[in-house]
């Protein structure tokens, strides 16, 4: 089975169709987040991007290949197999996929208490799921003047 998460991460620092920063940049935008990765080998790839992209000396910027392989010596970068969009939407709906599931499972627990309680949570959490999961090519202002205003000071 493909590990569609660590392809995504992968993609990211071998710059899999851009620049590895403007890739962090859009799967940041279509809701790839470290909440959303199941695996700890993603988690752990994901949180170190996330940190050294962040870090105040180095903002915007994302490790070599060669430095993500001495932070994590014994996982070896797979070659991303589909391209950079279908891995971020991948690792949303697996997300997707793994929390319907929990809401599910909750369901069906509380389901002999309180029927009616029970199915108006699951219609709740579904559908709070539905907005989170919900991936926009829409324009946020606040996004747009963020990143004119750090180019300007720089």
């Amino acid at each position: 089975m493909a590990n569609w998460e660590l392809q995504c991460v992968s993609a990211i620092v071998k710059g899999a169709g851009g620049t590895p920063s403007d890739l962090f940049e859009a799967a940041q935008l279509r809701g790839v987040r470290f909440s959303v990765f199941g695996s700890i080998e993603a988690r752990a790839l994901w949180s170190s991007l996330e940190a050294h992209y962040t870090r105040p000396g180095n903002f915007g910027h994302i490790p070599s290949e060669e430095s993500v392989q001495e932070m994590f010596p014994t996982l070896a970068l797979p070659q991303p197999l589909e391209n950079f969009q279908d891995l971020c939407k991948k690792v949303i709906d697996g997300w997707s996929q793994r929390e319907s599931k929990k809401y599910l499972d909750d369901y069906l627990a509380d389901m002999g208490n309180d029927t009616p309680a029970a199915i108006t949570a699951l219609y709740e959490k579904l559908g709070e799921l539905q907005e989170q999961s919900r991936s926009s090519s829409d324009v946020h202002y606040r996004e747009v003047a963020m990143r004119e205003t750090l180019a300007d000071l720089t």
